[in-house]
């Protein structure tokens, strides 16, 4: 069984990584939601359990909703994390390319202040 390798070239490493930067930018974003439900939660919790009668069921619906959204705020961190470390993996795989790496020492060489950018 023989499996299809599709070649990767420092552009597509690269582009990879911008674009999984991206969607890590999102993530960060989900998860500043989930804070934020989870957040509400404990302040509808608060208020529900301190009261009686329909209080006390929004007081279980908020302590519900501050269960659900530290779940997802742990889910997403975790994908972060992972995501990141995804995207070092990516770009330490472009700069470790031949023709990236002597590209990269020329760069360097040069003595800029700037940033060395890997283009084609």
């Amino acid at each position: 069984m023989t499996k299809n390798k599709k070649s990767l070239n420092a552009a597509a490493l690269l582009e990879e990584a911008r674009l999984q930067q991206g969607a890590l930018k999102q993530l960060r974003a989900w998860l500043r939601n989930a804070m934020a439900a989870s957040s509400c939660g404990v302040v509808l919790a608060w208020w529900g359990l301190t009261g009686g009668g329909t209080r006390l069921i929004l007081g279980i619906a908020g302590m519900l909703m501050m269960i659900l959204g530290i779940l997802c705020a742990a889910v997403i961190g975790l994908g972060i994390r992972n995501g990141r470390r995804n995207v070092e993996q990516l770009l330490h795989a472009a700069k470790n390319l031949p023709f990236v790496s002597q590209q990269h020492n020329k760069c360097r060489a040069k003595g800029d202040k700037k940033e060395c950018r890997i283009s084609d």
